[in-house]
């Protein structure tokens, strides 16, 4: 599952990212390209206005000796042309161009019959004279060799992003996808256990009623029908604890800040609720003792303690040996409180404790044996974290579980 959602997410990040890293070297490709663009025919553009301004008043085809200089240092040309196309002066570098050659792109340049333009490795610009027409061109094989290496350093410095990229998302995209398949994972398991918890209450009371109906109609005596209906009390009890359970922690998701928070003494709020639990633990024959500092001034949320020390104590109640021990703890270490809650015969293997805090985790001894519905300590875990407690759990050899809260 992981492997299979890793790859999905891999997938999907790498396209998006080749699709931005394409889209980002177009577009310094099309601004560098353009950019040249109109730099070369800027270009043009000046040398053909001074060629005008330099050019004789009559057709002679003079030569300005200062002109031909600045053409033989530079890869463009310049011709003039009569009112027929005839060349009759041209500046050009001599070690570039010859003037056959000229003659050749100035044909191809007038049947092109546009202002500016490129043929093979030339941009040319036409300018149209009452008396004929000037062209300039200029050869731009350095720009698109300086292009073509852009190109290719884009191209190769992309390659090596993708492949980098693709590295570290690998890399990353485990720490990314476990949450998200961990919390897939719980809630395939939170609806099973919810489904598990609900289907065998539900069995039980249709066949209790089933039996109950038989035993009307064969006239059964007062005792066998008051158990029938004692087991489907049970279990409409069961179910019911279950629905305050999970209304309860709904209510808690659902809170979207802190509970507000006030001062208050917290050994009185944590021992008056473990006393309540003395007539429980000694009704089920198990002691129940307590080690409470005394004046324990704290700032917090009163109900959401007293919550979670309810929920600790029943559960030492009810998961604790035979003859059991239960005992709560509140002392403080460092400037924070830790409340304790330890009882004996616990039954959680190896591993376990961390599952203990999901919702609907019940060991198979305890869904075996116990009656619950696995949501108490999931609410703990919720109050925690919406209190910004730190929750614990650890067990011993010995059987022995204790439940902390750093409050």
């Amino acid at each position: 599952m992981i492997k299979k959602t890793r790859l999905k997410f891999v997938a999907v990040t790498m396209t998006v990212s080749i699709v931005i890293i394409a889209v980002f070297g177009a577009a310094i490709l099309i601004s560098t390209f353009v950019r040249g663009r109109s730099q070369s025919f800027a270009i043009l553009e000046r040398a053909a206005e001074d060629f005008v301004r330099s050019v004789p008043h009559d057709n002679s085809p003079k030569q300005n000796p200062q002109q031909q200089e600045k053409f033989n240092q530079l890869r463009s040309f310049t011709v003039r042309l009569d009112a027929d196309g005839q060349i009759i002066e041209a500046e050009y570098n001599a070690e570039l161009y010859s003037a056959d050659g000229i003659s050749g792109y100035v044909k191809k340049i007038l049947a092109k019959n546009k202002r500016e333009g490129g043929i093979e490795n030339l941009l040319f610009i036409v300018i149209s004279l009452p008396d004929g027409k000037i062209i300039t061109a200029i050869d731009n094989d350095m720009e698109n060799s300086m292009f073509n290496d852009l190109l290719a350093t884009i191209s190769i410095a992309a390659a090596f992003g993708i492949v980098a990229l693709f590295c570290i998302v690998w890399v990353l995209s485990y720490w990314v996808i476990k949450p998200t398949v961990q919390a897939f994972e719980k809630q395939k398991r939170f609806i099973s256990d919810a489904s598990h918890e609900l289907k065998t209450p539900l069995t039980i009371i249709r066949a209790g009623a089933e039996l109950l109906e038989k035993q009307l109609d064969e006239n059964a005596d007062a005792d066998a029908l008051k158990k029938r209906i004692g087991d489907i009390k049970y279990q409409a009890d069961k179910m019911n604890a279950l629905a305050v359970n999970l209304v309860s922690l709904s209510k808690i998701d659902e809170l979207e800040t802190k509970h507000d928070y006030v001062g208050f003494d917290l050994a009185n709020a944590v021992l008056s609720e473990t006393l309540t639990f003395e007539s429980v633990a000694f009704e089920n024959k198990k002691t129940l003792s307590y080690d409470i500092a005394p004046y324990f001034d704290y700032i917090g949320n009163p109900a959401a303690v007293k919550q979670a020390v309810s929920i600790f104590c029943d559960n030492a109640v009810k998961h604790s040996d035979e003859n059991g021990k239960i005992a709560v703890t509140l002392k403080k270490q460092g400037s924070r409180p830790i409340l304790s809650v330890s009882n004996t015969g616990s039954t959680v293997k190896p591993g376990e404790a961390g599952l203990l805090f999901d919702r609907f985790y019940r060991s198979d001894t305890a869904r075996a044996k116990i009656a619950g519905t696995g949501l108490g300590l999931s609410i703990v875990k919720t109050l925690a974290e919406q209190n910004n407690w730190k929750i614990d759990v650890k067990t011993d050899l010995s059987g022995n579980i204790t439940f902390s809260i750093m409050l």
